[in-house]
């Protein structure tokens, strides 16, 4: 992970190699700005849409598994909104029984 970090986020990679001599380790510094970040609990911002953070199968997950969708068609503009960035009823929306996406 250092690796990738040092080639491609130099900044952070900074931030993790270059602590004192036999302090914290690589994944205790990580771990712990990761815990300072979302210590208070997680933030709810206004127009941050669910494909910034989620990929369509589980847009889809969460609109049935959670909020008990059978289709696009009981899901309204607004909410279509809510889970897409430029939502438009010309922009399309993918298939409601899209497979999961598998990752190497």
């Amino acid at each position: 992970m250092l690796n990738y970090l040092e080639d491609h986020v130099p900044g952070l990679y900074k931030h993790i190699s270059q602590q004192q001599p036999g302090s914290r380790s690589a994944e205790e510094t990580l771990t712990n700005d990761i815990d300072a970040q979302f210590q208070g609990g997680f933030t709810i911002k206004t127009n941050a849409r669910l494909n910034r953070f989620m990929v369509n199968y589980d847009i889809i997950r969460v609109l049935k598994n959670h909020i008990g969708y059978k289709s696009w068609d009981e899901v309204s503009m607004t909410e279509r909104g809510y889970c897409f960035k430029n939502y438009s009823p010309q922009s399309g929306l993918p298939m409601w029984n899209t497979v999961e996406e598998k990752y190497a």
